[in-house]
Parts: C-alpha cells; structure tokens; sequence
C-alpha cells in the first residue's frame, strides 16, 4: 500500500485497512455544497478519551481505563453522532449510513463496520489529510496560590486566546493568497483542490516567497542580512503521513 502522502498529494481517494475500505477527500466546493466548514466536519474526529474532563474521582478513574475514542458518541448521545454521521456521509460518498445504537457501531453502505476497534485509526488518517493536530488536553493547574492574580492571569490568558483567534489565517485568506500569488490556480480551480491540496500550495507558496524576498534583499548590497535560509524547496519537503 502506497504511503498516506502520495493520495493526500494526488487528492485521489484514501485506501484503508482495518476493512474501512477508502475514503474520497473532499475538495473545497464539497464543503460549499454541504453547507459545513472544515472545523465542523473535522469536530467528530476530535473526539478523544484522553483531552475529556471525568473528574478527579477513582471511579470515574477506572471507568476512563475501559473507554475508547468511539465510546464517547454513546456516553453523550446527541448533535455531535449526528455529525459524524455528515462527515462519513461526505468520506465515503454515501447516505447509507446506520446507526446501530445497540451494538454500538456505523455501517457504511451495509458493507463497512466503524466500531471502537477501528474508528481512533479513521479519525486519525482523516485529520492527517486535513493538516490538523490530535487535541491534546489542557492544563487546568493553577499558576498562582493568590486569587486575585490567578483570576488576573486567567483573565489574560483568554484576552491571549481571543487575540489569536482574531488574528488567525482564515479559510478565505488562504483562498485568497493561493489565487491571487498563482497565475496557474484562479478561482475555479482552487476550489476544485482538496483542503491538503490548499494547505500544501500555500506553505509551498509562502516558502518561496519568503525564500526570493530574502535573496533579493541579500544580493542588492543594501541591506547586512545575518544568517542563512535554507532553500524554499527544502523548507517544502512533503512531511511523511500516517501509517494506513
């Protein structure tokens, strides 16, 4: 089987083991059609024992030690079993899809089982073909004994946050630089690209920008440019993917 990066590259579907059969990735104008972003089509595959909050108690504890990452879609039934239910929908281009609620299982056009022996291993190969991390669970420890200026860098930690979010590279900003630094890809065909498609050409794209820029500024004379940069080529190696 080839490695994961040579579909993510190529955009074709994604063949998988554990009797998953393959995927189709979505391109852009999919997500347009099914009225949905990336963020919300990649939620259900988030889903992650280990970044939930159970509490402090044993017992919750022990009853952590026995779940898996499916699980939680029955421990909390409700809107997010729904859209994963969209997700695999637009995954394997079906709507054939049923819920058993007792064995505790999807089945993909009668023929593909997605269980908790084989959903963690889906939901990874589906973020790794979105360029997107596993959540990891975050500190709650506090930072300082003093309550008033525990709440004060509480405070400033969401204000820090808020910021980010504000100031993140958006979706459409990526649109935007791919179409508007190509001659090649105009509008049309950008969305025709799958989101890894997107991510890679502009990391490529703004890797040799950066890479011309700091050449141009190093052979005028002008300007001392200390250090060196590697080559926008090196700096766009294709990263290995997951295991399939």
């Amino acid at each position: 089987m080839l490695p994961s990066e040579y579909y993510y590259m190529t955009g074709l579907p994604v063949k998988l083991s554990h009797n998953l059969g393959q995927i189709h990735q979505p391109r852009l104008f999919d997500f347009m059609e099914n009225d949905v972003t990336v963020e919300e089509f990649a939620q259900p595959f988030c889903a992650r024992v280990d970044v939930v909050d159970f509490g402090d108690s044993e017992q919750m504890k022990e009853i952590l030690k026995t779940l898996k990452d499916f699980d939680l879609f029955f421990v909390d039934k409700g809107v997010m079993i729904d859209k994963l239910i969209r997700s695999l929908s637009m995954l394997y281009k079906t709507d054939d899809i049923q819920l058993d609620t007792y064995s505790q299982c999807i089945f993909v056009s009668k023929s593909i089982m997605i269980d908790r022996d084989n959903f963690t291993y889906l939901a990874d190969v589906v973020l790794n073909m979105l360029c997107m991390e596993k959540p990891k669970k975050q500190e709650n420890k506090r930072k300082y004994e003093d309550d008033y200026r525990q709440k004060l860098w509480e405070k400033m930690q969401r204000y820090r946050v808020e910021k980010e979010k504000k100031n993140a590279i958006t979706f459409l900003d990526i649109v935007n630089f791919v179409v508007h630094s190509n001659s090649v890809i105009d509008y049309e065909r950008v969305y025709n690209l799958t989101y890894y498609q997107l991510v890679n050409t502009y990391t490529t794209l703004m890797n040799k920008m950066g890479y011309e820029e700091h050449m141009m500024y190093r052979t005028s004379g002008q300007f001392k440019m200390e250090g060196e940069v590697k080559h926008w080529g090196v700096q766009s190696k294709i990263k290995k993917g997951i295991a399939l």
